[in-house]
């Protein structure tokens, strides 16, 4: 299987760049040669208040990868829950 070729249109005396996301063939064992894609992850910071729900934070469509996830802190409005061992009280 061979390869797609990468182009690079450059000026005698310059010193080429590869395009992001591909490195240089690698020779690997028998005169083989190997490309390497590398993705380059678009990130999303996130905000997400509490809830009494399991909550799953993933990136959201157009992105590959979460750079921050930022939990609010309980409103409020929540009310304060506690515990004393055999009653749970909210106020």
């Amino acid at each position: 299987m061979q390869p797609n070729p990468i182009v690079i249109d450059m000026d005698v005396g310059t010193t080429p760049t590869i395009p992001m996301g591909v490195e240089k063939p690698k020779t690997i064992g028998m005169g083989m040669e190997m490309s390497i894609q590398v993705v380059v992850p678009k990130t999303q910071e996130r905000t997400v208040t509490p809830s009494s729900a399991e909550q799953i934070i993933i990136p959201e469509s157009g992105y590959n990868a979460l750079s921050k996830v930022t939990v609010e802190p309980i409103p409020s409005n929540y009310g304060l829950i506690t515990w004393n061992g055999s009653t749970l009280t909210v106020s």
